[in-house]
């Protein structure tokens, strides 16, 4: 089982404030209806990137340059939080960065463990070593390891800033209240969109939708 999301969570309006100065974004309604997705699509990532001066590639740090202004920005309007998995047969990590009032008021933080090798290879080792003393994923970005007090799991420690929590009567921590689990990666968002009542439709439905969705994709692209 893997789970690969990027994204900014929101409140609807600051959701829709964020993607009219930014068409290149989108957002998804969640199962918290008062809350959206942002996710990071490589064709978000790409056209995000290419508008900056630069125009370098596809910046591939965990959390971009562009997503930390947005979150500065647009976080005087309402809490935003940027969010990630990258998790592989129920290993890999997560990481959350929250802003308020333009300044982070959780992390950045990330496992540690994010992208361990997955055999002994010394040459694998000694790369992520290297890789993780410079910060890892959140290249450029201070790097914090847990702190004492914080949630284990750093998604839901986000998501709690946006008032997901427990008290909501339900068994389910905040990643699944609002949803999150429904889909495998930041791309499959961008069929979710298209779909209006993906909430209302169970797992098979969603899925069976899902794939009807990229099957038709696929046929329109040949």
């Amino acid at each position: 089982m893997s789970h690969c999301l990027r994204a900014l969570v929101a409140e609807n309006p600051v959701a829709r404030m964020i993607c009219e100065r930014h068409p290149a974004m989108f957002m998804v309604g969640l199962q918290v209806p008062r809350l959206s997705l942002l996710p990071f699509s490589y064709k978000v990532e790409s056209a995000m990137t290419s508008a900056l001066p630069s125009g370098e590639a596809v910046d591939e740090r965990l959390l971009p340059e562009w997503a930390i202004e947005i979150g500065k920005e647009f976080s005087r309007h309402g809490v935003v939080a940027f969010i990630a998995t990258e998790i592989s047969s129920n290993l890999g990590g997560q990481a959350c960065c929250v802003w308020r009032d333009g300044e982070e008021i959780v992390g950045p933080f990330q496992d540690i463990e994010l992208d361990i090798p997955m055999s002994d290879d010394p040459l694998e080792w000694a790369e992520y070593n290297a890789f993780k003393s410079e910060g890892g994923y959140f290249e450029g970005v201070p790097f914090r390891p847990h702190r004492s007090g914080l949630e284990e799991y750093y998604v839901n420690a986000a998501l709690e800033c946006l008032g997901v929590n427990q008290a909501m009567e339900s068994d389910l921590d905040a990643f699944d209240q609002c949803g999150l689990g429904r889909c495998r990666s930041s791309d499959d968002w961008e069929i979710v969109k298209m779909i209006d009542n993906y909430w209302e439709m169970d797992y098979r439905e969603a899925d069976a939708e899902e794939s009807r969705i990229w099957q038709s994709m696929q046929d329109e692209d040949e």
